[in-house]
């Protein structure tokens, strides 16, 4: 960690404040009243160093030892993290290493996730998919090393995620590929650098052009929002890392029935979670996931696999089962199906995927997915009502590619 240049120390009637310039007073950011420890530690970080290395600066100056030096190392993390969150220090490592840093593992559809950061960070909702499986932290992404974790560097996760309270040691940039009121993704050599205008527990986050490392700066909120907030975030990474391993994932809802997954999607407001709710209703088949689906294959099979990420509808499973079909809905004045011509196929697909497309190359991979899966699968269009009657001839046009 190393003192951020947009503060200055100023002194008012002997008093010592730690006072905000130029883009930390347009980010908001307030000042500090520093004691002389406060000063001393200030001044120490001009130049970079670690948490510990404070701590044993002020343990020689005091002469500490004992109890008296776990008091002043306690105070002193907790003051360090305090100009932290506050941006006045930059700070590229700001939660423990090694193992004590581990939050969960997480497995899904055979990918590997290991989180890193304080278990208040992280949503419950990632429970389900958390496995006891130890990995490695990678040595190249951060300062924590493989040893730490008493692993060996080859065993490593598909992604590490490192979730960190503060400001990253140097501003991020890059060349913008995308920018709306939600989410700015700028391109770096070997990386993406998000930013996220609406959120201001959010500082930045990064992730590495293999996907293998993914870390997010955040700034803790007492009210408890920043689980909720992060949870989004990490669809980034996790949607990134499957479209690389050949994967994609599809605006839809999902049902099962007959022992295959069924998906039904269309734009936001059609009626997806309406639609599923009817068949459930109707018929009792089990809903998989409210919102989102992940796809693969299994030796040209198409396979559905569950997510934790499903919208506002709370509806998420860590199954997999075989593809039946997709059905496109479309809001009409009655209920009937339209077959869909190839290149219908084919666009449909590639429109309610939210795989990134941030570049051509990302969109070829998406659009590939697509190429393959069209023919592999059943699909067509559901004009509909929201009734009953739209699930009764959904599933009798299901049954009849059953049959087939």
């Amino acid at each position: 960690m190393i003192q951020n240049s947009d503060f200055i120390l100023k002194t008012i009637n002997g008093s010592s404040y730690l006072l905000p310039t130029g883009q930390s007073i347009a980010d908001h950011k307030r000042g500090l009243k520093l004691n002389d420890t406060g000063i001393c530690i200030w001044k120490f970080l001009k130049t970079e160093h670690t948490s510990m290395e404070v701590v044993n600066h002020l343990l020689l100056r005091y002469g500490a030892s004992g109890q008296e030096a776990e008091t002043i190392k306690k105070e002193t993390l907790s003051f360090l993290q305090k100009l932290v969150n506050g941006g006045m220090l930059l700070c590229d490592m700001a939660v423990p290493t090694g193992p004590d840093g581990l939050w969960h593992t997480l497995s899904i559809a055979g990918l590997t996730f290991s989180l890193y950061g304080e278990s208040t960070f992280f949503s419950p909702a990632l429970l389900p998919f958390a496995t006891d499986t130890m990995f490695a932290f990678p040595d190249n992404a951060a300062p924590i090393k493989a040893a730490d974790c008493g692993t060996s560097q080859q065993n490593v996760p598909d992604q590490t995620v490192l979730v960190l309270a503060g400001t990253p040691a140097s501003a991020g940039n890059g060349m913008a590929l995308l920018h709306n009121k939600e989410l700015i993704v700028m391109e770096r050599a070997d990386e993406y650098l998000f930013l996220f205008p609406d959120q201001p527990l959010l500082v930045e986050a990064r992730l590495k052009k293999d996907a293998s490392f993914f870390c997010i700066y955040c700034i803790p909120s007492e009210k408890g929002s920043l689980p909720d907030v992060l949870f989004h975030v990490l669809r980034l990474g996790f949607l990134y890392l499957a479209q690389q391993r050949g994967m994609t994932v599809l605006h839809s809802a999902s049902l099962l029935y007959k022992n295959k997954a069924y998906l039904f999607s269309g734009p936001s407001g059609t009626g997806k979670s309406t639609h599923t709710r009817l068949w459930q209703e109707a018929f009792g088949t089990p809903l998989l996931n409210g919102d989102l689906n992940l796809l693969s294959f299994s030796e040209n099979t198409p396979v559905v696999h569950g997510i934790p990420w499903c919208g506002t509808s709370g509806i998420s499973t860590a199954s997999s089962h075989p593809l039946g079909g997709i059905v496109f809905l479309k809001q009409d004045i009655s209920d009937f199906v339209e077959e869909l011509t190839p290149d219908e196929q084919i666009l449909s697909l590639t429109n309610r995927m939210i795989t990134p497309s941030w570049t051509p190359t990302l969109f070829e991979k998406n659009f590939f997915f697509a190429q393959k899966l069209a023919p592999l699968t059943s699909l067509c269009r559901l004009h509909c009502t929201p009734t009953n009657h739209a699930a009764e001839v959904m599933k009798e046009y299901v049954d009849g590619w059953i049959r087939e």
